[in-house]
């Protein structure tokens, strides 16, 4: 037996279960979910440097206030030692929890820091 899964379907699920709940418990609601490009947690909203959730949820509609939350993020948890000392792993545990090996995280920031400064590194330099 094959079972086939509908992603527009899925989508409006999810939708009615989030709404519900935010009609029910709003507040755990917002904290329970993921928001931004960087898909920080509700519940993470004062390490991003807002006062309530809401505010941070509201925060959430433009890309350079998802990047403001995500770089105040960084620095009130002290992952930017993490990624001054080049330590990917470490920032990936913090940040994406135990399992972020099965997903290589550390391995996919690594790749993207090396192709970035490879890129960066002016051309006299990269011939020495």
């Amino acid at each position: 037996v094959r079972i086939s899964f509908d992603p527009a379907e899925i989508a409006r699920a999810l939708l009615a279960t989030v709404a519900i709940a935010c009609f029910n418990l709003p507040d755990a609601a917002l904290k329970s979910a993921s928001w931004g490009a960087f898909q920080i947690m509700g519940f993470n909203y004062a390490a991003c440097g807002y006062a309530s959730v809401d505010d941070f949820v509201a925060a959430q509609n433009d890309e350079f206030s998802q990047l403001q939350c995500f770089s105040s993020y960084i620095k009130n948890n002290h992952l930017n030692v993490n990624l001054q000392h080049l330590d990917w792993g470490g920032f990936a545990l913090a940040y994406n929890g135990k399992g972020y090996q099965a997903n290589h995280y550390d391995t996919k920031l690594k790749a993207a820091y090396d192709q970035y400064k490879k890129d960066s590194v002016p051309a006299a330099q990269n011939s020495l």
